[in-house]
């Protein structure tokens, strides 16, 4: 199987020395490019055998057995000469961690079999050097509590003001970063706080774009229908189905406009309820109402569908007395007995705070469902 490996190296190893730029005989297939005194290696490996594993792995042992020997002859030094093995050792265990992982690089673009060999080294080698590096920071923690200790125990007067004033220092060095702290937390929630703005302001482009395009959808419906010539045929369905179609759609003047064209004798009960609900959900409650009035005064038929819808636009406004007119009308009409219109107006009555009414309504339906037991637990 053959492997690519691409090895990148801004050091200067030690195969480089030895081979020429125009050399072009290295295992068959190796090409070298030096721009800028950057190599790049490229070369095409046939297997990966187990020489090749321990070259690898040679200096991160060499230099883990070294670290291993140096941290052990740390304990018995003191003074200057423990100093200077401490800064020996960690900047031993930095060259140690470049090497892991530089390893870590190379054994990524192997084989999988191999690659799993080399990885499995490196997680203990990564664990043995965090060892090392955890022993030399308890022999430095050590030796400075000692240190402190000796300082602490030989320090008078002025000695113990140095280190209050140093402490004093330490304290307002942690408030700067308090308040640093606490700056970038008000900057990160002025940041959120505009983003959700901009959230908000997306939202509302898009429903309006929304609209639009329902419009201009409902539109070319609509002209279709005009120019096919089933608008004016005898069945309402069609004109119903429109006007429902822009009343669903929120276009409250689409809406108006083609009910205006219906000619009143031709106008039934879905086109003046359609409208009516169209109204009261556009937040044009006063204008529903007055609907209702004007359905009233020509005679058209009013359904429990309509009452519901007239009591909920009540409810909206808190208009009880229209509320009492229209149960009363809907009493009148024998509509007392449907179960939605009643819970309707029940509902009128709680959300306009007649709760006494709303009760006696409940007391009086012969018919009750959920939504009637709903609301009467709402108002007691």
């Amino acid at each position: 199987m053959v492997k690519l490996a691409v090895a990148l190296s801004l050091m200067e190893m030690v195969l480089f020395h030895q081979m020429r730029p125009q050399h072009e005989d290295v295992h068959s297939s190796v090409l070298f490019i030096f721009p800028n005194h950057i190599r790049v290696v490229v070369v095409l490996l046939v297997g990966y055998d187990e020489r090749g594993i321990r070259k690898l792995r040679a200096p991160v042992l060499r230099a883990l057995c070294e670290l291993s020997k140096k941290t052990s002859s740390v304990s018995n030094l003191d003074g200057e000469q423990q100093k200077q093995k401490i800064a020996e050792v960690r900047g031993g265990l930095d060259e140690a961690e470049a090497l892991i992982r530089k390893m870590d690089l190379e054994a990524r673009g192997l084989q999988p079999n191999i690659k799993a060999v080399l990885l499995a080294k490196l997680r203990e080698y990564k664990s043995d050097l965090n060892n090392l590096k955890n022993e030399v920071k308890r022999i430095a923690s050590t030796n400075l509590n000692q240190a402190a200790r000796d300082e602490l125990l030989e320090a008078g007067m002025g000695d113990t003001l140095t280190a209050s004033a140093n402490q004093r220092d330490r304290l307002l060095m942690s408030t700067e970063r308090l308040n640093n702290s606490g700056n970038r937390i008000r900057e990160s929630r002025k940041v959120m706080l505009e983003t959700e703005e901009l959230g908000v302001s997306l939202l509302q482009d898009l429903h309006q774009q929304r609209q639009s395009l329902l419009h201009a959808n409902n539109m070319k419906v609509h002209a279709t229908v005009i120019t096919s010539g089933l608008l004016d045929l005898p069945q309402t369905f069609l004109r119903n189905v429109i006007l429902h179609m822009y009343a669903a759609c929120g276009d409250v003047l689409a809406a108006r406009k083609l009910f205006d064209e219906i000619p009143i004798t031709q106008k039934d009960t879905v086109d003046w309820t359609t409208l009516m609900d169209c109204y009261s959900r556009g937040g044009l409650s006063v204008d529903a109402l007055s609907l209702f009035v004007s359905m009233r005064r020509e005679g058209v038929l009013v359904d429990d569908i309509t009452m519901v819808s007239v009591f909920s636009t009540c409810s909206k406004v808190g208009n009880s007395v229209f509320g009492i007119q229209v149960h009363a009308c809907m009493i009148k009409m024998g509509l007392n007995f449907c179960v939605k219109p009643g819970n309707a107006a029940m509902d009128m009555y709680a959300k306009c705070g007649l709760m006494g009414d709303a009760k006696t309504l409940f007391d009086e339906m012969t018919g009750r469902n959920v939504v009637s037991w709903t609301v009467l637990l709402w108002v007691r």
